[in-house]
């Protein structure tokens, strides 16, 4: 079942990143960006139904650590919710502070999913105003 899921969507990445390759105007490559941004998010989507398959059949879940830019990671989700949240009316932004590291070690995808899922959740039970993705050290 991975493959015939996976397959597709490496298809819709490689023509994205074909498209985005071209010479673009400032809009269509936002618009390209954009995409491949939503891509990646539903393959890791994908990871993570294989991976709660795999939990129930009792097999261990993999992590893949990587040297990691979190400002690029945050703004980049907060980025890709910008269209919903603009679409029910609210602001979004990220705020990250200065003290926050620039790259650190952690499972990129993972913490994408779990960002992009608590905006999601931020921008559905928002009626008005505005939503911060903050990022700081205590």
């Amino acid at each position: 079942v991975s493959h015939e899921l996976r397959t597709p969507l490496h298809g819709i990445q490689g023509m994205l990143g074909l498209a985005a390759q071209g010479k673009l105007s400032k809009a269509q490559r936002s618009r390209i960006d954009l995409a491949l941004e939503a891509s990646h998010t539903l393959r890791r989507l994908v990871d993570d139904l294989l991976d709660v398959a795999a939990i129930e059949a009792r097999r261990e879940i993999q992590f893949h650590p990587s040297a990691t830019s979190m400002h690029h990671l945050i703004e980049s989700v907060v980025d890709l919710m910008r269209p919903a949240a603009q679409q029910k009316g609210l602001s979004i932004s990220a705020d990250i502070s200065e003290a926050f590291p620039q790259h650190v070690m952690i499972d990129a995808d993972r913490l994408r999913q779990i960002l992009s899922n608590l905006l999601q959740n931020a921008i559905r039970y928002t009626d008005r105003g505005s939503i911060t993705c903050r990022a700081s050290l205590d």
